[in-house]
């Protein structure tokens, strides 16, 4: 199994990723940094490397970012970094987008049915959105809890791709 390192922003975005590159057969090496800060993301990024990861992706929240401008965000942070072997992911406002990609998971964890979102990657504050799917069956969305890594056991990776370019892009980044 391939290990790749991984740099994410939060708990909820480790057990999203982590169960996800699994199912794509990658032994993932994860790092939270709790933040927005370049400096820890470099730090942590380069010691995955130096610890024999072949290489790292780094996840950030693109947190309102429109669709359009996440090559652009991609860029500027890959420039910041300036490291070899760092691939960086930027995902459109947070990457509970991709848990609402996939519905049919949603449904099969909550035991409610749903209909199709319309495009993922344009619901502002996703995890809002999947707080009040949670609350339509008389519980809460815990971002920091186990709902984030049960939605995404559940995922269907090709639906996913097909319906979130950030996730087809991440998917790219990690089978390269």
């Amino acid at each position: 199994m391939r290990r790749i390192g991984f740099v994410v922003e939060e708990p909820s975005d480790e057990k999203i990723i982590s169960e996800i590159v699994r199912r794509l057969g990658v032994q993932p090496d994860m790092r939270v940094v709790r933040g927005k800060n370049d400096r820890k993301i470099r730090v942590f990024a380069e010691m995955l490397l130096e610890g024999g990861c072949e290489k790292v992706v780094v996840v950030k929240d693109g947190d309102c970012l429109e669709l359009e401008d996440v090559e652009e965000e991609r860029n500027k942070i890959r420039s910041r970094l300036g490291l070899q072997g760092v691939e960086v992911c930027v995902v459109v406002d947070e990457i509970e987008a991709w848990l609402l990609a996939d519905e049919k998971a949603i449904s099969n964890y909550v035991g409610s049915s749903l209909q199709e979102f319309g495009d993922p990657e344009r619901i502002k504050k996703p995890s809002e959105e999947l707080n009040r799917i949670f609350r339509g069956v008389g519980r809460s969305y815990l971002k920091g809890g186990e709902d984030p890594r049960e939605v995404a056991k559940r995922l269907d990776l090709e639906r996913l791709a097909e319906r979130c370019r950030c996730f087809a892009e991440f998917k790219r980044l990690v089978a390269c």
